[in-house]
């Protein structure tokens, strides 16, 4: 795992430069031990690694009243580092201790294992950035969603936009959750060259790279003016859909595959992540 988050808010960009810029001029690190005396939780607290970890670190009005967004997290020698910024004792605070929103630090997804996080309250001074651990040696406890899940077993998430470079105005987005239940909508262009769309629905994966669904049209009358109840939505398989990313670039390309039950023979788009 070597990513980096850096999140920023326009309001308190200047504390960002002044952040950054002072870990390129010089750091200052406390190595007092600190004990999860901070109450900082793993979301989710047993995380897979299907699943985007985030570590929750409580506020208070005064003594932990961190950034709301911003933060750095990375890794460096084998541990996690995580660092926030407190916001100036300017603010007024009736109650220092009184609870406040609590900070969301995205850490990343994580291959199965176990990696020790530090968290660490970054102070500016001058022109050195002092670092005071808030938590130390935290261990993160990934395990592998895979050998649990049936056959077929999917390795890669299709989660994104998909498009044909050569049909121009037609696209297909995936939504792939962590048990690999599929939902697809593919917007396109009827007959009569107005917008239409379908959903791909009611499938599964019949390989570990392809899977067949059922290409669905729904429809739904216009709202009235005395809800409720809204109107009810018809919903129609007009034919069927196939995912196939069996190519050797399958991380980033692939085929959509559809036939409609009106007609004799079905469409192959080569399909791939749009902007990758």
């Amino acid at each position: 795992m070597d990513r980096l988050h850096s999140r920023h808010s326009q309001t308190h960009i200047c504390s960002l430069i002044r952040f950054f810029a002072a870990a390129a001029l010089g750091i200052t690190a406390f190595n007092a031990a600190a004990q999860n005396a901070a109450g900082i939780e793993f979301i989710p607290a047993q995380p897979t690694s299907a699943d985007t970890v985030y570590a929750k670190l409580p506020r208070t009005c005064g003594g932990s009243n961190y950034f709301p967004s911003v933060y750095r997290a990375f890794s460096e020698n084998g541990r996690i580092k995580v660092w926030v910024q407190t916001l100036s004792s300017s603010r007024a605070c009736t109650d220092r201790n009184a609870p406040a929103a609590p900070l969301m630090v995205e850490l990343g997804k994580f291959p199965a294992g176990t990696y020790p996080i530090d968290f660490f309250d970054a102070v500016v001074v001058s022109t050195e950035l002092s670092l005071q651990p808030i938590a130390t040696n935290l261990q993160l406890v990934v395990t592998d969603h895979r050998p649990t899940k049936p056959a077929p077993a999917v390795f890669i998430d299709y989660s994104d936009h998909w498009w044909d470079s050569t049909d121009p105005g037609v696209g297909l987005f995936i939504w792939q959750n962590r048990s690999d239940q599929v939902l697809g909508a593919w917007f396109t262009y009827a007959a009569t060259g107005e917008a239409i769309w379908y959903t791909i629905q009611a499938g599964s994966w019949v390989s570990a790279t392809r899977y067949e669904g059922k290409l669905v049209k729904s429809s739904k009358l216009p709202h009235t003016p005395f809800p409720p109840p809204p109107n009810l939505i018809s919903a129609e398989a007009v034919g069927t859909a196939v995912l196939d990313f069996t190519g050797d670039d399958s991380a980033l390309s692939g085929r959509f595959i559809y036939k409609f039950d009106s007609a004799t023979v079905g469409v192959t788009r080569n399909i791939r992540r749009f902007g990758k």
